[in-house]
């Protein structure tokens, strides 16, 4: 199969004759198009053969029904043969999706336990050669390449007897998925492998999901193109390459002209007809067929990737509560190291002056509701009785580990808000403790209706308790305002809004 970048312009890969269908196009279209303008000259230097010619408009008419006919089935074909080459590749590609899943599977149920670790080791090897065999022979089934040689995970230690049977079955490919299949009643018999028999049998129904794919990729083998089809289209066609240059030379004034209308026409019923052709039998080894070494290479691969050790044992992860609970987005780069990435997020967690990434949010808004991380510990009682809305307020949370604040620039810059109109008011208590959610004071110091909020997340606004103007209510609940109701003229709020 050819890969090919379409450019800017989508116009320089066009002029690639490699798979191109162009040259056998040619054959047919230049001695058409040479033809007719010879007959062109011909016929309009010596009236004797254009009197016996005598094409007028009624052969142009018919020439274009016949052209109309032509034109529909050499279509018609070319769209089929899309839909097989689609449909072969899409064919293999489940039927490899569903035979590595399985492979997955196996070597995830295999015993972990120490005892069973030289019999899981020999299952792994065997089961990973086993499956190589299989997707090779499935592809040996399908194609239609003269030498049918496929990379395979050397089969050294499988019984030699067995192979001599598989050489000689006439399909090789149910033979292997059989042995594959009692190698895995065995194996769970054994313990080799320790997983519920519901959830065995999930491998089982994707080695028969690949076998019904490989049947299905093997119509297209067996059965091609209907015969009175292709051959209606051919013989169409070279009836159109006869036909063609003595009408166009016919009715056409010019020499020039006529070579060039002839040599379009013709060329372009040809080339669509040879489209269809090279797509009809897609598992061949032409340019335009399907990578089968290309995916049984990478079948190989991803089967030797998946043996691995590594890729067995789960990678151990270090949990930081503060850290980790942020949910810290990254652009990782793909290409490149995605050690790198990580390394440079601990050294910005450990640098002492590097501010958290909620204050930095806060620091360019100059919004003091995003000072407040969405990891916070929720003050006490005794913390809330004590802390208002000021920044004397705000040092005091910062002092008591509840609230992160950057050292130097972060209060004055709230200080200089000339809207901020709730310096000063109670602090709301935030409830952020157990399986309660924290409601979005974000929204609320914006001055949003109260009605965006979540119905299922309520905000408590305690009242202050008499002879404390700052301080807040022991009982949160007990002076929260019922949903509906107008809020108080004095809250902030409400001034807010």
């Amino acid at each position: 199969m050819i890969t090919y970048e379409p450019g800017t312009w989508g116009i320089s890969f066009a002029f690639s004759l490699r798979g191109s269908v162009f040259p056998k196009a040619f054959v047919w279209a230049a001695p058409c198009a040479l033809c007719s303008a010879v007959l062109q000259w011909v016929f309009h230097n010596n009236d004797a053969a254009m009197k016996i010619v005598g094409a007028g408009d009624v052969a142009t008419n018919v020439l274009g029904g016949f052209t109309f006919i032509l034109g529909f089935l050499v279509v018609f074909r070319s769209q089929q043969a899309y839909s097989r080459w689609w449909e072969g590749g899409t064919l293999l590609q489940q039927l490899r999706g569903e035979w590595f899943n399985s492979y997955s599977c196996l070597l995830a149920f295999c015993n972990a336990s120490k005892d069973k670790q030289s019999d899981v080791k020999k299952f792994q090897h065997q089961i990973v050669r086993l499956f190589s065999l299989l997707y090779g022979c499935a592809l040996q089934q399908v194609s239609t390449m003269k030498e049918k040689r496929f990379e395979l995970i050397a089969i050294e230690g499988l019984d030699v007897e067995s192979i001599r049977f598989l050489e000689e079955s006439p399909d090789r490919c149910e033979v292997v998925l059989q042995w594959i299949q009692r190698l895995i009643m065995e194996s769970n018999a054994s313990e080799t492998l320790k997983v519920a028999p519901p959830i065995l049998s999930r491998v089982f129904n994707e080695l028969g999901n690949g076998i019904v794919n490989l049947n299905n990729a093997r119509k297209i083998t067996e059965f091609p193109i209907p015969f009175p089809l292709a051959q209606m289209i051919t013989i169409m066609l070279l009836f159109h390459a006869v036909i063609t240059p003595v009408i166009v030379a016919a009715t056409v004034e010019t020499t020039y002209w006529a070579g060039v209308l002839t040599f379009v026409v013709t060329f372009s019923y040809w080339c669509i007809n040879y489209i269809a052709l090279e797509l009809e039998m897609p598992f061949g080894d032409d340019s335009n067929d399907l990578p089968l070494h290309n995916m049984q290479r990478s079948m190989n691969q991803s089967l030797r990737t998946l043996i691995n050790p590594k890729s067995q044992a789960v990678p151990n992860f270090g949990f930081h509560v503060e850290r980790h609970s942020e949910l810290i987005i990254r652009i990782a780069d793909f290409q490149a190291s995605l050690v790198d990435a990580e390394e440079l997020e601990k050294v910005n967690t450990s640098r002492g002056g590097k501010l958290p990434p909620a204050v930095i949010v806060a620091d360019q808004n100059r919004n003091m509701t995003s000072l407040v991380p969405k990891t916070t510990i929720a003050p006490t009682p005794q913390q809330s009785a004590q802390v208002t809305g000021s920044p004397e307020g705000l040092i005091q949370l910062s002092s008591a580990g509840v609230l992160n604040l950057p050292p130097d620039n972060a209060l004055p810059r709230i200080a200089e808000r000339p809207d901020s109109k709730s310096v000063g008011a109670p602090v709301p208590e935030y409830k952020g403790m157990g399986n309660s959610r924290a409601p979005d004071i974000s929204r609320i110091s914006r001055g949003s209706n109260a009605r965006d909020t979540d119905d299922k997340m309520p905000i408590h606004f305690p009242a202050p308790t008499a002879g404390k103007p700052g301080a807040m209510s022991g009982s949160p609940r007990s002076t929260s305002p019922k949903r509906g109701a107008p809020l108080p003229a004095s809250s902030p709020i409400k001034r807010d809004l």
